[in-house]
């Protein structure tokens, strides 16, 4: 009579399984960590624009916003001009939180050129729009 011998997985098979499954994870991990935060602002009608009384500075006003609330010191908020030069002075708000209808000031260096852009970045995303008026 002949005996089939039943051979049981040994260790060295179940470290292969781990490893793939180690790896399989950590593609996983990269890829949802990678995607970065979702960020979304837009503006009401009529924004970004120049002030109607001082050709220093950005008006933006909020329409939409996400997260919502969005802490004021999490955002980075640029004005640039059409060849790339940060003419940022100041911002305000500089603090609390921008929602639906926070109006954002931009003081700048200069008076804004036609075409500059006011610039928003958030966790590393970054939403543009170009600025209407300016001289």
């Amino acid at each position: 009579m002949k005996m089939l011998s039943k051979r049981g997985q040994g260790a060295t098979e179940y470290l292969l399984m781990l490893a793939a499954v180690l790896v399989i994870v950590a593609i996983a991990v990269y890829y949802v960590t990678s995607t970065g935060p979702s960020f979304l602002i837009t503006p009401t009608t009529g924004y970004p624009k120049v002030s109607d009384t001082d050709n220093t500075q950005v008006l933006f006003v909020v329409d939409t916003v996400s997260p919502s609330p969005l802490d004021a010191t999490a955002v980075t908020i640029k004005v640039y001009k059409p060849d790339g030069t940060d003419i940022t002075s100041s911002v305000s708000p500089s603090t609390g939180n921008i929602d639906s209808g926070t109006q954002i000031t931009v003081t700048c260096t200069e008076a804004v050129p036609k075409n500059s852009e006011i610039r928003f970045t958030y966790k590393g995303s970054t939403k543009i729009f170009t600025i209407a008026g300016g001289v």
